[in-house]
């Protein structure tokens, strides 16, 4: 596992939870019940295969979260939306990373896709 996670994309705390949760508990019960969570989840066109992989295989549904995926094209615009909180959780590569905790940006390292 940890072999997958070298590279230079960072994978948000959010995708980590999402993945575990959708992956450790069963469908339904009381998370059926609840209504979905929003999170608005920013993106490069890079983009780990993890991302796309939890959102083909319905993992953030599934864990009761209901997403909207924010598609950048660069780092500075991703720091920009993390600072004005327009999105709650992002992947973005080690120098974007580096600039938006410069920034003030709340942001936690949780591993890198060498994709």
């Amino acid at each position: 596992m940890l072999e997958i996670l070298r590279g230079h994309t960072f994978v948000a705390v959010a995708l980590v939870v999402v993945l575990f949760v959708a992956l450790v508990l069963p469908p339904g019960g009381a998370r059926a019940q609840q209504a979905p969570l929003p999170i608005k989840i920013g993106y490069q066109a890079v983009a780990s295969w993890l991302l796309f992989g939890a959102r083909a295989l319905k993992l953030y549904e599934k864990a009761g979260l209901a997403p909207t995926f924010v598609k950048f094209t660069a780092g500075a615009p991703m720091i920009a939306a993390a600072q004005s909180q327009s999105i709650d959780v992002a992947m973005v590569g080690t120098v974007p990373f580096l600039a938006g905790v410069a920034s003030g940006v709340d942001w936690v390292y949780i591993g890198v896709d060498n994709e």
